[in-house]
C-alpha cells in the first residue's frame, strides 16, 4: 500500500480469521482496522458442534446409509417408489463435506425429511446391501433421532445469518452486531435443555464470546449500524433497541465530530 500511495486511502480491511491476514495487514503500512469475515466466523463457530462428543457417531451412521443409497441403483429406485407412495418429495440423499458445516446440515434436514421412505426401503426384501441390513435401520436409537431433529431446528438460525452475511448487492457490516447481539441470545443455555442442546449451545455461544471484542471494531460497527437505516432504529433484543438511547447518543456524537473535522479539513485542503 506504500509502495501503491493508498495506506491513506484504506481504513478498514475486511479478511478471513487466518493469522497470517493479521501479519499482512501490520506490514501493509497505515493505520488499518482489521475486519474478520463475520461469515467466516459463524463458520468457524458452527464448525465446533461437529466435534460435539457422540455426534461425530450419529453423523457417521448417517453417512453411511446416505453412501449406500448414491452406490446402490437399486436402492435408489426402490427409494423413489417408496417416497411415491409415502407422498413425500422425491428428492436425493445428500452427502455432507466435512469442511463444510452448513453441508452437514443439508444431509441431517433431507435424511429427516425422507426418514419413513428411507425406513421403508432398508426394510424391503428387494434390496441386495452391500452392508448388513440391521445396522443402517437399527444403528440410530430415537435420542441420536431428536439430536439430529434439535441439531436442525437450532441451527436453521445460524445458517439464515450466514446467507444474509453472504448479500453482494447491500453493504453487510452494519448487520454484523445486531445479527451477533441475535445469535448469542440464541444459543444462551437453558435449564430445561438437553444434555446436546447445552454442549451445542455452550460450543458456539463460547466461541462466538471471543469474536469483536477489540473497542476499535465495536466503534467501527457501531457506527456501521447506526448509519444503516435498516438497523439505526431496528430492536434486535425483547424490547429494547439494540443501540440503546446512550449508547446511540455516544455513538451519533462521535460521528458528528468525525464530520466536522473532515469538512475542516477539506476547507483547509
Amino acid at each position: 500500500m506504500l509502495k501503491w500511495g493508498i495506506h491513506e486511502k484504506v481504513n478498514v480491511i475486511t479478511v478471513d480469521n487466518a493469522s497470517n491476514m493479521t501479519v499482512a495487514i501490520n506490514v501493509s503500512g497505515g493505520h488499518i482496522l482489521k475486519l474478520g469475515c463475520f461469515a467466516h466466523t459463524l463458520n468457524l463457530a458452527a464448525n465446533k458442534v461437529l466435534t460435539i462428543p457422540g455426534f461425530c457417531n450419529v453423523l457417521a451412521k448417517i453417512r453411511s446409509v446416505v453412501y449406500f443409497f448414491h452406490k446402490s441403483n437399486i436402492g435408489t429406485e426402490l427409494l423413489k417408489m417408496k417416497q411415491k407412495a409415502l407422498d413425500l418429495l422425491e428428492h436425493r440423499l445428500i452427502i455432507d463435506c466435512r469442511t463444510r458445516w452448513n453441508s452437514t446440515y443439508y444431509m441431517l434436514e433431507r435424511f429427516l425429511e425422507q426418514r419413513p421412505a428411507i425406513l421403508a426401503t432398508l426394510l424391503d426384501g428387494t434390496v441386495k446391501r452391500l452392508h448388513d441390513k440391521s445396522k443402517l435401520v437399527s444403528g440410530l436409537s430415537d435420542s441420536e433421532i431428536q439430536n439430529c431433529e434439535d441439531f436442525v431446528k437450532i441451527m436453521q438460525v445460524m445458517e439464515t445469518a450466514i446467507k444474509v452475511l453472504s448479500e453482494g448487492k447491500s453493504p453487510t457490516a452494519s448487520l454484523i452486531l445486531p445479527l451477533l447481539t441475535k445469535l448469542r441470545k440464541h444459543f444462551h443455555s437453558n435449564p430445561e435443555d438437553s444434555t446436546f442442546l447445552h454442549n451445542l449451545k455452550s460450543a458456539i455461544s463460547g466461541n462466538l464470546a471471543i469474536r469483536y471484542t477489540d473497542p476499535d471494531v465495536v466503534n467501527f460497527l457501531e457506527e456501521a449500524s447506526a448509519l444503516d437505516p435498516r438497523t439505526k432504529n431496528r430492536s434486535c433484543i425483547s424490547d429494547t433497541t439494540f443501540l440503546e438511547k446512550e449508547l446511540s447518543r455516544s455513538v451519533f456524537c462521535l460521528l458528528h465530530s468525525s464530520m466536522i473535522i473532515m469538512n475542516y479539513q477539506t476547507i483547509w485542503i
